[in-house]
């Protein structure tokens, strides 16, 4: 069943056409601000954005263009074969269970909005790597720096060091879940790769017009980082 769920997917989605996709040198997102207001594409699509942490060991996020954390995971790929035959699977297993779950939460009275992942969005450079990806989802990807998602979602303190900067998103990455995610609150370790896969996630969520609030992390007036009950201790 889930195979054919898969297959339907890529019927239904334009094919793939591998072709070499470099990353571009701005670090900018290239994503238009768009006041809060969500694009006729994604309302007309059922837009869902990949944010990944580049690497071979890395993370990855999906959000939906309502704004919803669906899925987040750490990544580990062999070699960079690995990556490219396991990326398209990847895509392809996330649309279609984002379609499955539609489905079933539609009444059969109407028809299940059908989900795309129309952007997809990466930190990091390593060419062949954003090559990979790109050729799986068939467009070039967006290009996120670190410092761009640190700047709008941690204080200057926590962005002192890399270390506190990585220990940092840990800690925020559990909020961002507890708070736009499809899932349970985030239990036990959150390893860093993921991590920064949610938080950069939704920070183009945020560029996109998809999330809206503000400021965009809950924070006590000593500047910390207000944390689900279930998670307070790391």
């Amino acid at each position: 069943a889930a195979a054919a769920a898969v297959a339907a997917v890529l019927a239904a989605v334009s094919p793939i056409r591998p072709k070499p996709v470099a990353p571009p040198e701005a670090t900018g997102t290239g994503v238009q601000d768009r006041g809060g207001e969500r694009g006729t594409e994604a309302a007309a699509v059922g837009a869902l954005l990949l944010a990944v942490d580049l690497g071979l060991r890395s993370g990855a996020s999906l959000f939906s263009a309502d704004g919803e954390l669906l899925r987040y995971e750490q990544l580990r790929f062999a070699d960079e074969t690995a990556l490219r035959e396991e990326a398209p699977q990847l895509i392809a297993s996330w649309e279609a269970d984002v379609n499955a779950a539609a489905a079933g939460q539609t009444s059969s009275a109407a028809a299940p909005r059908r989900w795309a992942i129309t952007h997809v969005a990466i930190e990091g450079g390593d060419p062949p790597l954003w090559e990979a990806w790109g050729e799986a989802h068939g467009a070039a990807p967006l290009s996120v720096s670190a410092d761009e998602w640190r700047r709008h979602l941690l204080t200057r303190k926590e962005r002192s060091s890399g270390s506190c900067a990585k220990a940092a998103a840990r800690l925020v990455a559990r909020q961002v879940v507890a708070d736009f995610g499809a899932m349970e609150a985030h239990v036990g370790a959150f390893k860093t790769d993921a991590a920064e896969a949610v938080l950069m996630g939704y920070y183009v969520a945020y560029r996109l017009g998809w999330t809206t609030r503000e400021p965009p992390i809950r924070r006590f007036s000593n500047g910390n980082v207000v944390l689900p009950k279930v998670t307070a201790q790391k």
